[in-house]
């Protein structure tokens, strides 16, 4: 393809969100929101008591066996 009938790239300026985080994609730049660090920390909690009933669980199974 020659130059001339080629058509050239166009940056399309975006202001950068106040983390420093950027992406490729628009709308995932767009789409980015801090996560509420009270929030994270009860989805944890919530996690690791799953992840150990599931572990005392597969522990009597194997010991019932």
């Amino acid at each position: 393809m020659s130059p001339e009938t080629s058509t050239p790239l166009v940056a399309i300026a975006r202001p950068m969100p106040a983390s420093g985080w950027t992406s490729w994609a628009p709308e995932v730049a767009e789409a980015y929101e801090p996560i509420d660090a009270e929030a994270a920390t009860v989805g944890l909690l919530g996690g690791v008591a799953s992840l150990l009933m599931w572990g005392c669980a597969s522990l009597l199974a194997v010991w019932y066996l």
